[in-house]
């Protein structure tokens, strides 16, 4: 846990499988966050990190001891995948290994049971995020966790610079990255890559698997034959053939994908890689990215804006940021108009179905 507390910049990178290179995650660390190599999603990771350059890695419960002992590794986290896997673990277990344990959650109920198997933090995977995913949005799966447990959170999905913010501001840890940097001067894509990534707009991705609990988001166009082909065979399961169908997607995500549209493999992505092309043109390396992240991210503890003095308050001449928008029928009532006003907020009257003469 010391670790994630001493972190400079509250951001942790977890590098996508299709960059096979170590370089963004070593860009994040020396910047202050913490690169981590995935080990799961297309199986083991053939490339190595730098000497001395402190990294975490993504793994299976049954593979930490074995990548903990490699050099650098400074923390483990375990992938949502195998999160049922916890509950074969003793109480305190993973508090009792030589790095923090952070785990990947989807629900409020996992991160309990990661708390008491001794995981130092959890990451909110949520639903806007690449690869499996909560089926909950992540800023509300945030808040789940939060009321069930004091662990603390990273959120990973739908992070720019202001989600991050508003999800410290929430009670958040820290937001973990992932396809946000690959159009970086540091990222280690092939420049075709790189170019086809650039085209993307939203949408870009498509979710698997919402029939079995276990969403699965993967990048996915008209084009994309795989992905059609697998929503016809969603149409036709039972129950019964659930688990089958999760081991078919779990071998997609492992075989290569040489383009994006061709063959028979599945790329996790989200549609925070438009987010990443806004990254690369603003900021254009991975350094400078983190940069903003810890100027963005320190600033709300200066500038907290739940208090009658901040800026907009004082402009509005409210207690809270809070503006009431205009509902037809409801906020045409001046009782209601008034008891928003007295809760602190400023109400906005709906005129649009009023009689000309108000």
């Amino acid at each position: 846990m010391k670790l994630l507390a001493d972190l400079k910049v509250p951001v942790l990178y977890v590098n996508p499988p299709l960059n096979a290179d170590s370089g963004l995650i070593e860009k994040v660390s020396r910047s202050g966050g913490l690169g981590i190599v995935d080990h799961v999603t297309s199986g083991p990771s053939t490339f190595k990190v730098s000497p001395g350059i402190a990294h975490g890695v993504r793994v299976l419960v049954q593979d930490i001891e074995r990548f903990s002992s490699e050099p650098g590794v400074a923390a483990a986290l375990i992938a949502l995948e195998d999160v049922d896997s916890l509950s074969s673990l003793d109480s305190g277990a993973l508090s009792r290994l030589s790095i923090p344990v952070m785990v990947e959650v989807a629900s409020a109920d996992q991160a309990v049971v990661a708390a008491n198997a001794g995981a130092s933090a959890v990451v909110a995977r949520g639903n806007e995020g690449p690869g499996w995913v909560s089926e909950t949005n992540g800023m509300v799966l945030l808040q789940e966790i939060l009321r069930k447990t004091d662990i603390p959170v990273y959120l990973q999905g739908g992070i720019d610079f202001r989600t991050a913010a508003g999800a410290l501001a929430a009670g958040a840890s820290g937001v973990v990255l992932d396809v946000h940097l690959l159009l970086t001067s540091e990222s280690g894509l092939d420049s075709a890559l790189q170019t086809f990534l650039r085209t993307l707009s939203m949408p870009a991705t498509s979710l698997l698997a919402e029939i079995i609990g276990s969403p699965l988001r993967v990048y996915s166009r008209v084009g994309t034959k795989i992905v059609r082909e697998l929503k016809r065979l969603e149409d036709s399961l039972t129950p019964d053939d659930f688990a089958t169908y999760r081991e078919r997607l779990d071998s997609a995500l492992k075989a290569p994908v040489s383009a994006p549209d061709s063959g028979g493999g599945l790329l996790p992505l989200s549609e925070d890689i438009v987010t990443a092309k806004k990254f690369a043109e603003q900021f254009g390396s991975a350094e400078a990215v983190l940069k903003e992240f810890d100027k963005r991210l320190f600033q709300i503890f200066l500038d907290w804006p739940f208090t009658g003095e901040s800026a907009i308050c004082k402009g509005h001449g409210t207690e809270f940021p809070i503006v009431q928008g205009p509902m037809a029928h409801v906020s045409d009532n001046p009782d209601f108009l008034a008891a928003v006003a007295a809760g602190g907020a400023l109400p906005f009257m709906a005129m649009g179905n009023m009689p000309e003469p108000i």
